[in-house]
């Protein structure tokens, strides 16, 4: 140890007393000291991208909070790394101990907590007023409003300004999209969405709501969905209370099912918070539960079981038709296997209006073809009618597939940019991972992906870039699956210009390739899993997801049952012999 701990303590509380600002970097290596992750200040530097100085500072700010609260510090052992295990039970009561003041925000947060206060105000809030509830200068929040402007103006608001102050005006249903989003882009800055949206409203109350809902539909919000859900409803109870109503009706769009699930949900709200129902409120919020995934549980355990069992049989016909072996892409598995059981149990999806959708169906017909022909396997479980919108987003994914065995040869870099919170852009991230296997190789803001385009063979952001030269590709945070094929489309693109990198040996290929001489020589299977090993270690870095779900699998006995293994004709003395 460098020091001991009393005399740093006593240094600290005597000689360097430092003011404490913290920042979003400093709340997520707080995060991750909380979790008693050993690391040394090299490695956090890399992982947060700055220099270990500033990580150095960070820790020292965390540790001016412990000695207030009386706890233990965080110190650094002899070989550099950080200790965290003495102090971790008081980290996560450290963003409860700071202010506003405390904190120093960054522009996009700024934004977010500019547009918010616009937003839950009744009356328009001078910039001076502004200034002083987010105790920022004047100056910053003159500088900060035309991209807050342009900000307002993507989520369809307009920011108003006269001799009484700012004000937000739209319609009632925009304003309450913004501030959801505000709470899920906060997901990863627990200081920041409690200093928002404290935790005073019970949240078991909400979280009952939903629950009931559920049950009395027999549905299972998936995913996020059941968060986004609960948000929405903690936002309409702040709303509703100072009479912000919906104001339009009508204009949303919306199944008969997803209406049925917003009633009931609303009703029983009503009855514990007693806010004015109607139906306007009811359907917005059928209108956003139907972009949700939910699956109804009238759908057996063992039907899931059997429509993945059918849609491995259905991919491999579908295989033996279109020249391209789909079998051992799990991805497409997982994903056709959901999908499916979206069309047996939910209500029919709507094609998007896309020209790029028609295209694809029209330049893929053999495999529309093909899906036609071998669709009636899944009649063994239930008899359906698949309407022409199954058919097209089957093919999507089919035609995804293809795509992707096509490009596997190529080492797509990706930039995802965001504009407004990391937490939606990680929520994008994993949904595109499973999707796609190119390397995102960093989740930057839209400032940063202009400054470092040359990094990436292409970006994907959520809103334009004003100063790019880079391929760039907008998509919607939940992904949909016109984006996924406009994706394909651009890496298709990229690929015959010659303009990516060829993708490394994987383990699966280099182990095909040896197998069949490690069975001539008689390589027993304890060696063969052992060579296997080997491979995979080798090839860690340029594993695909496939690779990776693989790289642990024992060899199957189809791989040494050959025939060059089997003797019909073999004599013994006693079974045991054999």
């Amino acid at each position: 140890m460098w020091y001991h701990e009393n005399e740093w303590r006593y240094a600290r509380q005597h000689f360097f007393k430092h003011e404490v600002t913290m920042n979003k970097r400093t709340f997520l290596l707080l995060q991750q000291l909380a979790q008693s992750r050993l690391a040394t200040l090299e490695q956090l530097a890399t992982q947060f991208k700055t220099s270990t100085r500033t990580i150095r500072k960070d820790i020292d700010m965390i540790n001016d909070c412990l000695i207030k609260a009386g706890a233990d510090l965080i110190y650094f052992g002899n070989e550099g790394e950080v200790c965290s295990d003495k102090a971790k039970n008081h980290l996560n009561d450290i963003p409860k101990m700071i202010s506003l003041t405390d904190y120093r925000l960054s522009r996009e947060e700024r934004l977010i907590l500019e547009s918010y206060f616009l937003l839950v105000s009744l009356t328009p809030i001078t910039i001076k007023g502004l200034s002083r509830k987010m105790y920022l200068s004047r100056n910053t929040v003159v500088n900060d409003l035309p991209s807050l402007r342009s900000f307002l103006t993507q989520n369809e608001l307009i920011l108003k300004s006269d001799k009484q102050g700012l004000i937000i005006e739209g319609s009632e249903s925009q304003k309450r999209l913004l501030l959801m989003h505000h709470y899920i882009s906060l997901s990863d800055n627990d200081f920041l969405r409690e200093y928002l949206f404290p935790s005073e409203d019970d949240p078991s109350l909400l979280i009952s709501v939903v629950r009931k809902a559920e049950k009395q539909n027999q549905v299972v919000f998936r995913d996020y969905s059941f968060q986004y859900v609960q948000t929405y409803l903690n936002v309409l109870c702040s709303r509703s209370a100072n009479n912000l109503m919906i104001e339009t009706e009508g204009m949303f769009h919306f199944s008969a099912f997803s209406l049925i699930i917003s009633q009931s949900i609303l009703e029983d709200l009503s009855q514990k918070v007693r806010f004015p129902l109607s139906l306007k409120e009811v359907e917005f919020l059928a209108f956003l539960i139907g972009n949700l995934t939910f699956v109804k549980k009238s759908s057996p355990i063992d039907d899931s079981f059997k429509i993945q069992f059918l849609t491995r049989q259905f991919i491999k016909q579908i295989s033996g038709d279109i020249a391209y072996d789909l079998t051992q892409d799990i991805s497409l598995l997982e994903n056709l296997s959901k999908h499916m059981e979206t069309i047996f149990y939910n209500q029919p999806l709507q094609a998007p209006d896309s020209s790029l959708l028609t295209d694809i169906i029209e330049s893929n017909k053999s495999i529309v073809t093909a899906i036609k022909k071998h669709l009636s396997i899944f009649h063994i479980l239930k008899s359906k009618v698949f309407e022409p919108n199954d058919i097209y987003y089957i093919a999507i994914h089919i035609c995804g597939a293809v795509e992707r065995q096509r490009l596997e040869t190529a080492h797509f870099k990706v930039l995802l940019a965001w504009h407004a919170g990391i937490g939606t852009s990680m929520l994008l991230k994993q949904r595109l991972k499973e999707h796609f296997n190119f390397d995102i190789i960093d989740v930057v803001t839209i400032h940063e992906a202009e400054e470092e385009q040359h990094r990436a063979d292409f970006i994907i952001t959520t809103v334009p870039l004003q100063k790019t030269n880079n391929e760039t590709i907008v998509v919607s945070a939940s992904l949909t699956e016109t984006d996924i094929i406009r994706i394909n489309t651009l890496m298709r693109k990229i690929s015959k210009e010659g303009n990516v990198e060829e993708n490394p040996e994987t383990s699966q290929a280099l182990f095909k390739d040896l197998l069949p001489i490690l069975k001539k020589i008689g390589c027993e299977q304890k060696d063969l899993v052992m060579i296997r090993q080997v491979i995979n270690r080798h090839c860690q870095k340029s594993m695909s997801p496939f690779e990776e779900s693989m790289a642990h699998q024992v060899i199957q006995l189809s791989d040494l049952l050959t025939p060059n293994y089997i003797d019909l004709q073999g004599k013994a003395s006693s079974g045991r012999s054999l």
